[in-house]
């Protein structure tokens, strides 16, 4: 995992690492000078869809979800944790949010001034390739969560989600779960009922153990195989 800003300057800060190191001191200076740091509470809104960008925006720790909504649905795009970005979309796109996004825990984060970024875009090709790899990341799995949701039953998309907390939001076995049973829901696309009954299988056979809100997968094989099968 990527380190968290140290000293509360751009210089020290994970966005460099996280971007090879593509980002001169100057460059991190300039950058440092326009930036704000904000923290917001569980189920508050980070960004709106619709909304003028101002400002790409550095999560320095806790969990975000980015999801697309209208009057009646919202569905679930990505995870956002500790190190990564959000709103790339917005950069030479019409300079509005694309997506919402919406803090699943406290998170701190740290917005840094649109025009800023771009300009260090245009002027460091080192730095654009970086980004670039990113947004390409994003796109990959965004495609693999919609493919997951449109071929998948239930109960693989939630063996497979359950792996994807262990080995890339938590990565630790086992793991203290920030999501609730709600989060978890929404983000599969089934109800809260349904999601309480598939813990209560996959403990009865032996695939989890829960305790509170730790989970540990004790049978990572079988998991797999659900999360393939679908």
């Amino acid at each position: 995992m990527v380190e968290a800003c140290l000293n509360k300057r751009c210089q020290n800060c994970f966005l460099n690492k996280a971007y090879c190191n593509a980002l001169s001191n100057s460059e991190l200076a300039k950058m440092n000078k326009l930036r704000v740091e904000l923290s917001y509470k569980r189920g508050e809104s980070i960004c709106k869809q619709g909304a003028f960008a101002s400002s790409i925006i550095c999560i320095h720790s806790g969990l975000v979800k980015v999801h697309k909504e209208n009057t009646n649905a919202s569905f679930t795009l990505l995870l956002k944790k500790q190190g990564e970005v959000i709103g790339l979309q917005a950069l030479f796109n019409k300079g509005i949010y694309h997506s919402s996004a919406e803090a699943l825990t406290d998170t701190n984060t740290c917005s840094i001034d649109l025009p800023v970024f771009q300009q260090l875009l245009l002027e460091n090709p080192k730095f654009s390739v970086e980004v670039i790899k990113s947004i390409n990341e994003e796109l990959v799995e965004v495609f693999d969560r919609l493919f997951s949701l449109s071929t998948k039953h239930v109960h693989g998309r939630l063996a497979e989600f359950l792996l994807y907390l262990k080995n890339n939001v938590y990565k630790s076995n086992p793991f203290y779960l920030t999501l609730s049973k709600t989060d978890m829901a929404e983000i599969l696309g089934t109800s809260k009922e349904s999601m309480s009954r598939l813990f209560k299988e996959l403990k009865n056979d032996k695939i989890i153990e829960e305790f509170e809100h730790s989970i540990k997968i004790i049978n990572e094989v079988k998991l797999n195989r659900i999360s393939v099968t679908g």
